[in-house]
């Protein structure tokens, strides 16, 4: 069974909870969770979702480093629904590692700095490559394995540092040394 909402969608992997598409939002606070993946969320958590206006800890674990993040119930003026929202507007340290492994996503989405989150219909078609977070329950509840999936051109990026930082880069690239 394949399920699809928004930039979100699931298929039937054991344990997975559902697999994000890295859009603006990644970047700068988290992901809003569609109503249709919160029952995964609360199956992996067990126990039920925090209520509206309410929020619960929760674990990160990527490459099996520990990240803190909350799952968010939003209390929006004028919305009747749940908003639910994985956050880590605070942690600096997984924001810098999702803009180091997504980084075409991140460099892609930066060139558009004008544009707002809100003001963006369909970021799919502003990204050339698409890169995925995926969400896996564990053993433990509040916590989840999440799987970076970078695009092959930031997979296959040559990332070295120089000790002249750049200037004879070019002839050491020329005679094969590097």
């Amino acid at each position: 069974m394949i399920l699809k909402e928004r930039s979100w969608y699931r298929d039937d992997r054991p344990n997975l909870i559902g697999i994000k598409t890295v859009d603006k939002s990644v970047f700068h606070y988290g992901t809003q969770v569609p109503l249709k993946f919160a029952p995964f969320f609360a199956e992996a958590n067990k126990k039920p979702l925090p209520e509206r206006g309410e929020k619960s800890e929760i674990v990160l674990v990527v490459n099996g480093v520990e990240y803190k993040a909350n799952f968010h119930n939003m209390n929006r003026k004028g919305i009747a629904s749940d908003t639910f929202q994985i956050r880590y507007d605070g942690n600096s340290r997984l924001k810098d590692l999702l803009r180091r492994v997504f980084s075409h996503s991140f460099t892609a989405l930066a060139g558009n700095a004008d544009v707002k989150i809100e003001d963006i219909e369909n970021e799919e078609e502003t990204l050339s490559v698409v890169e995925t977070m995926e969400f896996y329950a564990t053993e433990t509840p509040m916590k989840y394995d999440v799987r970076l999936q970078p695009s092959e051109e930031t997979k296959q990026e040559v990332r070295i540092w120089w000790v002249n930082q750049g200037v004879t880069i070019q002839a050491a690239q020329n005679e094969g040394v590097i």
